[in-house]
C-alpha cells in the first residue's frame, strides 16, 4: 500500500527532498532511494468534447508543501484553485504562488477571460489506488471575450482570488498545443496526482 510506504519512510522522503536528492523529470518527481514517482496531469475539454492531456511541473515548493503536510506536521491546505494563464509561458521549479500571476500572466479579466472573481475550486474525490483527481467534478469556465482568448497553462493554488501572490503554488502545465476559446465556449479542466512505489 502506498500509504504505509509514505509513512515506513516519512523522514527519508524528508530527508531526500531537503538535500535535493531527488530527480525532477518533465512529468513528475522521483525520488531514486525510495523508489517513489509522484507524477500529475491536466485534462481540458471545450464543449465537453476535444479532450487534451497535458503532464504537469510540480515547484520546489509545491515539493515540499506536499511532504510536509503529507508527513511532518504542517496544517493541510482547506481548498485548492485552478488557475489558467495567458503568457507564453513554460513553468520551472522555481515559481510559487507569490511569482505565478506575473510569470505565467495569470488570466484575472472578466471580459476577455473567464466570468467570476475566483479561480476555479477543485473538487476531487477520496483518493484510489494511488489516485486522486476532480475528474468527476471538473472545474468549468465560462468563457468572456469579444473574439478569442488563449490559454497556455494552468496552476494549482491555495488561494482563490485571481492574480493572488499568497499561498502555495503545489503544481503548474504549459498545454502542448495553446487553447483558443471563443465567447461562450465552457472550457472544463480537472486535475489528477498518481503516485507509485515500485
Amino acid at each position: 500500500m502506498l500509504s504505509l510506504t509514505l509513512k515506513r519512510h516519512a523522514r527519508e522522503f524528508l530527508s531526500a527532498i531537503t538535500n535535493h536528492k531527488y530527480e525532477q523529470a518533465d512529468n513528475g518527481l522521483y525520488l531514486p532511494g525510495s523508489k517513489l514517482f509522484i507524477s500529475g496531469k491536466y485534462t481540458h475539454t471545450v464543449n465537453g468534447k476535444d479532450e487534451q492531456v497535458d503532464r504537469n511541473l510540480i515547484p520546489a515548493a509545491g515539493v515540499l508543501h506536499f511532504l510536509n503536510v503529507t508527513l511532518f506536521s504542517t496544517t493541510k491546505t482547506a481548498a485548492w484553485y485552478l488557475a489558467p494563464y495567458s503568457g507564453n509561458a513554460t513553468p520551472l521549479s522555481s515559481w510559487t504562488a507569490a511569482n505565478y500571476a506575473a510569470n505565467a500572466t495569470e488570466n484575472v479579466s472578466e471580459t476577455e477571460g473567464y466570468s467570476g472573481t475566483l479561480r476555479k475550486l477543485y473538487v476531487p474525490a477520496t483518493a484510489v489506488d494511488g489516485s486522486i483527481t476532480n475528474a468527476a467534478s471538473r472545474a468549468n469556465f465560462d468563457i468572456v471575450t469579444a473574439g478569442t482568448v488563449s490559454f497556455y497553462g494552468a496552476g494549482l493554488l491555495s488561494t482563490s482570488t485571481r492574480g493572488d501572490t499568497s499561498g502555495i503554488l503545489i503544481s503548474a502545465t504549459r498545454f502542448g498545443s495553446t487553447r483558443v476559446l471563443s465567447n461562450g465556449d465552457v472550457w472544463g479542466l480537472g486535475y489528477e496526482v498518481d503516485a507509485t512505489s515500485t
